[in-house]
């Protein structure tokens, strides 16, 4: 067999997505995003969230269960970081910019991991122009919630009354994303819930766009974090038989790390009591691959929900079980697929002229979630490759990406049950975008090139 096509085969072996849809227990690759929370403390109390039912106090080690990153212990996890291209999410619970070296932190991560993308949410209340001017200097991707479009509802959402100070915040952020003719992703996100259910979206994309027409905008459904939301409680699990409940892709394609170091098993989880380990005690990849995180994975992908259950996983009441961004296998692969500089010309298998060829296209394209790609390549090179070793190792990964197609299976009774109690998958958790490319074109044609021009709000 071909040299590169045993490596092809070796790494596709390895990925998260065939451990996934194979209900294998070994190791494997590294996750494609890491979240580190420099804070769980918050200065809003949003009715999305579920803060309040939080940790907090001491435990019975008498340890706080609310505080800030240490320096030393941020700097090890990056260090510890694998050198290839991820993300990392600078925010899990709480508000990221209360932590007093937050600027340094995103500064740390692009000097060590230069590769990585830097990416957070944050509520803008705590952003200065200090702060703004650090975000466009390290950030990659920023999420900016805000829930409402008036004070007064704005105020019910986030039962806090910061309405105007955000917007004013945001005006000085986005007048320097102008200037700087920017093209990091900005998002303006909204999350529904009681406080903003009578805007209509061209509402809440009129608002946005108009004040800030460079920035992205988003709005999304409404998580239940385990019904510890209240008005967002689903008992409805049980309604679906075990085996055809959505095998979530988050074990697989995720590290959540607390701002004390403990590795919980979800970013969701409000109560961080499963811990899969201590980043102060043990390394990043010693967790990853240890055996509490391989019996969780394992569990999960055999949809053994029961059992998940009885070791204290609260996956089964999870809502984002039936958001279809949880068993996305581009999702799954998103790491991999970074490292495809010209989509349009790899992922044409038209270019390919033998049936090697087809089989490391084919190959290729499993590692990179493109499984139909995959699919129809080995079906191919099954049927006429060069030698009966060649069709069978295309029949052997025909079967694999089956598999991948197998854990969907149960999509029917996903809606089924969904019908009931009056949504559908395709407006439960699906969110809405309204993307800027057009008007920031438009906004940075119309500056001249020299980065001490400044952009008047009002001409904005």
């Amino acid at each position: 067999m071909d040299t590169k096509i045993e490596e092809l085969v070796s790494r596709a072996k390895k990925s998260a997505l065939f451990a996934w849809s194979n209900q294998t227990d070994g190791e494997v690759e590294f996750p494609n995003a890491v979240y580190i929370c420099p804070t769980n403390v918050c200065n809003n109390r949003c009715i999305t969230c579920a803060i309040d039912k939080m940790r907090k106090g001491k435990d019975a080690e008498g340890n706080p269960q609310r505080g800030i990153m240490k320096w030393e212990l941020f700097e090890k996890i990056v260090n510890e970081l694998p050198e290839a291209p991820r993300r990392v999410y600078l925010y899990k619970t709480g508000e990221a910019l209360l932590h007093p070296r937050f600027i340094d932190m995103m500064a740390y991560l692009k000097e060590k991991r230069p590769d990585y993308e830097v990416a957070l949410n944050t509520n803008a209340a705590r952003m200065n122009t200090t702060i703004a001017d650090g975000l466009l200097d390290y950030a990659d991707y920023v999420g900016i919630s805000i829930f409402a479009i008036d004070r007064e509802h704005y105020k019910m959402a986030h039962r806090r009354d910061y309405f105007d100070l955000v917007l004013k915040n945001v005006d000085y952020l986005h007048s320097e994303y102008v200037r700087r003719k920017e093209t990091k992703k900005i998002f303006i996100y909204m999350v529904r819930c009681e406080a903003n259910k009578h805007y209509a979206d061209e509402e809440v994309f009129d608002f946005f766009s108009k004040r800030y027409p460079a920035f992205n905008i988003s709005i999304n459904g409404l998580f239940n974090f385990y019904n510890a939301v209240d008005g967002i409680e689903f008992e409805f699990f049980d309604q679906i038989e075990e085996k055809k409940l959505p095998r979530c892709i988050i074990p697989y394609s995720i590290m959540p790390i607390t701002w004390d170091g403990k590795v919980v098993s979800c970013i969701a989880d409000p109560f961080e009591t499963n811990i899969m380990g201590d980043v102060s005690k043990q390394s990043i990849m010693e967790i990853w691959n240890g055996e509490k995180y391989k019996r969780y994975r394992k569990l999960m992908s055999d949809a053994n929900f029961a059992q998940l259950d009885k070791e204290k996983y609260l996956c089964k009441n999870c809502s984002w079980l039936l958001s279809l961004k949880t068993h996305s296998t581009e999702n799954l692969c998103i790491a991999n697929r970074r490292e495809i500089k010209d989509p349009h010309i790899f992922f044409a298998n038209s270019q390919c002229s033998t049936t090697d060829e087809m089989l490391e296209f084919g190959l290729r394209s499993y590692i990179h979630g493109d499984i139909s790609d995959a699919l129809k390549s080995f079906i191919i090179v099954a049927m006429g490759g060069k030698n009966e070793e060649v069709r069978n190792l295309a029949r052997e990964w025909k079967e694999y990406c089956e598999h991948v197609f197998e854990m969907r299976a149960g999509i029917d009774a996903w809606e089924a049950c969904l019908n009931q109690h009056g949504t559908t998958l395709h407006e439960f958790m699906i969110s809405k975008y309204h993307i800027s490319n057009a008007s920031a074109e438009k906004l940075f044609m119309a500056l001249p090139d020299s980065p001490d021009i400044k952009v008047k709000k009002t001409d904005l």
